[in-house]
């Protein structure tokens, strides 16, 4: 198990807005050795002493609702009553055509930097390198005061320059132009997030191509490995033929299942 996939307690009590006793007692109930709030637990572990964190507060407030519903799958198995509803895309990440003379970069990323982000970035964009297409980077952190935070005492930003981070972030309209205009879009999610990230469901609407390390979209109807590369965080490895290959288009009933107006639907469906 390589560094990357550990996350210290004191991180996860920031993650969550809690104290850190407050995870130090459910990794106690959950019989997962810590000692303090820095130790180190796995990104399973994590995910355990969300889910038991989680439920404590959500049985509280579900009852005093008419209906619940969650873009994560697995808040299902813990809450049966609680209904699963995906996240969805805007219209303005309608698909587009994706011809040679539309795409200007080869792979891009746009998000903040946290966890092992930036370094997964990096080694998946190392391997477009003699592309006819650059890449586009584009890394967030909403200050420079937390940017040299994170760098004295954390390991996030371990090799990761002040000249390559952006402290103002890009309006929508930039990011909207930005991802149509890039061949392959690279998504790396939280290590304990759980459900599908919104670049996922953008990316689908749009018609792009996406690099992920994230599994979790094995489980839907629109995955294609034509279309999504699912990397494993430790060797994120893409192989050649997904780089070059062309886009295959998804039923555009299925698509349609992911968008803005189906989602308002479902909401207000009774």
């Amino acid at each position: 198990m390589t560094i990357s996939d550990k996350i210290r307690i004191y991180e996860l009590s920031r993650d969550l807005n809690l104290d850190n006793k407050d995870i130090l007692d459910a990794a106690q109930k959950l019989s997962i050795s810590v000692k303090s709030h820095s130790s180190s637990i796995s990104a399973e572990e994590a995910k355990k002493i969300k889910n038991l964190i989680n439920k404590k507060n959500s049985d509280k407030l579900l009852s005093v609702f008419d209906r619940t519903l969650t873009f994560d799958p697995q808040d299902k198995t813990v809450f049966p009553e609680v209904e699963f509803l995906p996240l969805f895309f805007v219209p303005e990440f309608s698909a587009q055509p994706n011809n040679c003379a539309q795409v200007q970069y080869s792979v891009s990323f746009i998000g903040t930097v946290h966890s092992d982000r930036y370094k997964l970035v990096k080694k998946i964009v190392s391997q477009f390198k003699g592309e006819s297409n650059s890449p586009y980077l584009f890394f967030y952190c909403p200050s420079k005061f937390l940017y040299y935070l994170k760098k004295l005492f954390t390991k996030e930003f371990d090799g990761v320059s002040v000249s390559e981070v952006n402290f103002s972030p890009l309006s929508k309209n930039e990011v909207f132009e930005l991802l149509s205009l890039s061949n392959i879009v690279i998504d790396i999610e939280h290590p304990i997030q759980r459900g599908l990230t919104m670049r996922t469901i953008e990316m689908l609407g749009s018609g792009r191509k996406l690099v992920t390390t994230n599994s979790e979209v094995f489980n839907y109807d629109f995955y294609d490995e034509s279309n999504i590369c699912v990397v494993d965080r430790n060797n994120p490895i893409v192989p050649k033929d997904f780089l070059n290959s062309e886009y295959s288009p998804i039923d555009q009933n299925v698509v349609a299942k992911y968008s803005l107006s189906s989602w308002l639907d479902a909401i207000f469906k009774f």
